[in-house]
């Protein structure tokens, strides 16, 4: 059993191991179950799941990082990672029942195309492909309005961070410089973006002061300011959306402690001391030409405007992706129902019954994958009889020309007459054994493995499987009885009532 925390609420979720999606009991959001993972990964799974949920997504990426180092096949892993990548939080609306994804963050790629959902795809089974392909397509169809808003957004030259608390505790030293940046900076003429002094701070604005700035300052009096959520997402996406266009240069300012305390990623970047005024006073004056030789805000507006308009052309019609997926789908149930009819092997059955099972939301898909398997199970054992019978005949056969060498070494008319009555005695043993064989292996072993797995399938809840198997096994056992008791099931429906109690 696994125990591992819910991805909206945190409610401790405990669920069997064979299953590839639960659905939480407190908040009601269905998500995928980390089967693969050991008991340490599932603990820095959980710690994922807690900065997700607190806004952490540049964390969250972090630990999934980890984890797929380990468990690069963890298809619940590389979901979690597209989530952070688009900054999904559970909302609960007065509309909804229960909590919804809902997209924060603008990217530059489309789910379809981010590493980490095709990564989900590969390792999914059908039931996940599924879940995948229907939150994908809300993500989507969110990032298609943000991208919609920042098109009128606001550019900045410059993006200044600090802590989140700046209103609260505006005479804090670090709140102190990047005030003085700012005032400076606005005074040479330059569009600055300081969160709670300038620009507003909903997600399009601050794509667009992204996207736009050629400069950025993260400033902290200390090294947990910039490992707070809202100041690491904030260099994270700049560094990712700089490095995606080649463009954008990043400045760290603290109170002059070591760059070894302060998260891997930002250290590789020029740090500064803000108390010390000339060093200060020489990284602006490098802003400034870097912000000049970029170009102004102006110049770069209808280069972003273009930028986005194109993302929107070339992603978001959403409707149009999933009408191609059916006629895919289509096309191949197709395909596979021809394969079927015409198949005469158990690897034919086997191959179409993998592919039965990669559409199985299709149709009757799923059903006609279980009919292949039991197609399969029944060639095997028929090939096992077969063998069987080959084997007896060459025993035979070997028997035949020992007793024929023997009569012939023998020279007597008694001694030919009894390799006759032993040749005979065996032809005669081995066609009742193949019989034998044949007939076990057709009248009880197949019926009595169908019949089990009906049973099994119909106190799951598969009762249109188990019902499909019941009639084909006709009189056998009580076959007749268990049909009648799904059909009745379900004409007069008892779901407060397990199955097999009824």
């Amino acid at each position: 059993m696994l125990r591992f925390g819910c991805v909206s609420c945190g409610s401790l979720l405990v669920m069997d191991c064979g299953t590839s999606l639960c659905r939480c009991g407190v908040c009601g959001v269905q998500q995928p179950v980390p089967v693969t993972l050991n008991p340490e990964m599932l603990a820095l799974y959980n710690l994922a799941c807690d900065a997700q949920r607190d806004g952490g997504f540049h964390a969250c990426r972090s630990y999934c990082e980890t984890i797929l180092s380990v468990f690069p096949e963890s298809a619940c892993v590389h979901w979690l990672a597209v989530l952070a990548e688009y900054g999904v939080e559970y909302i609960r609306t007065p509309q909804s029942k229960k909590p919804a994804i809902e997209s924060g963050y603008l990217n530059v790629m489309r789910v379809s195309d981010s590493m980490h959902y095709l990564a989900a795809m590969d390792h999914a089974d059908a039931d996940m492909e599924v879940f995948l392909e229907k939150n994908a397509s809300l993500i989507e169809q969110q990032q298609k309005v943000l991208y919609d808003a920042a098109v009128n957004a606001p550019m900045y030259d410059v993006f200044l961070s600090c802590s989140s608390d700046f209103v609260r505790d505006s005479e804090r030293e670090d709140h102190l410089a990047a005030m003085r940046i700012f005032k400076k900076l606005v005074k040479n003429g330059f569009r600055v973006y300081m969160r709670g002094v300038c620009g507003e701070t909903d997600e399009a604005s601050v794509f667009s002061a992204l996207h736009s700035a050629k400069v950025m300052f993260v400033i902290g009096n200390t090294a947990s300011v910039f490992f707070e959520n809202s100041v690491r997402n904030d260099w994270s996406r700049f560094i990712q959306l700089s490095q995606s266009a080649s463009r954008g240069k990043l400045y760290v300012l603290h109170e002059g402690f070591s760059n070894e305390v302060l998260p891997d990623e930002l250290s590789l970047y020029p740090s500064y001391s803000y108390l010390n005024h000339a060093a200060l006073s020489a990284v602006l004056q490098e802003a400034v030409t870097c912000i000049k030789t970029a170009g102004t805000t102006d110049e770069l507006r209808d280069r972003n405007d273009i930028f986005i308009a194109n993302a929107v052309a070339e992603q978001y019609n959403v409707a149009a992706r999933m009408r191609a997926k059916d006629e895919q789908r289509g096309e191949l149930f197709a395909n596979l129902c021809e394969q079927e009819r015409k198949a005469q092997t158990k690897e034919e059955f086997a191959s179409i019954a993998e592919g039965f099972l990669r559409i199985s939301g299709y149709k009757d898909s799923r059903q006609r994958a279980e009919r292949c398997q039991r197609r399969v199970t029944q060639l095997h054992y028929e090939k096992l009889a077969e063998e069987e019978t080959l084997r007896l005949a060459a025993e035979n056969k070997k028997a035949v020309e020992q007793a024929e060498k023997d009569e012939r070494e023998s020279g007597t008319f008694a001694d030919r007459n009894r390799q006759r009555l032993v040749i005979a005695g065996a032809l005669f043993a081995f066609f009742a054994t193949a019989a034998a064989v044949v007939l076990l292996l057709t009248q009880i072993v197949l019926p009595y493995a169908h019949y089990y797995d009906a049973k099994k399938q119909m106190l799951a809840g598969k009762t249109e499987e188990a019902l499909s198997v019941f009639e084909e096994l006709g009189d056998f056992l009580n076959s007749e009885e268990y049909a009648q008791k799904i059909e009745n099931a379900q004409l007069n429906p008892e779901p407060t009532m397990p199955f097999a109690l009824r």
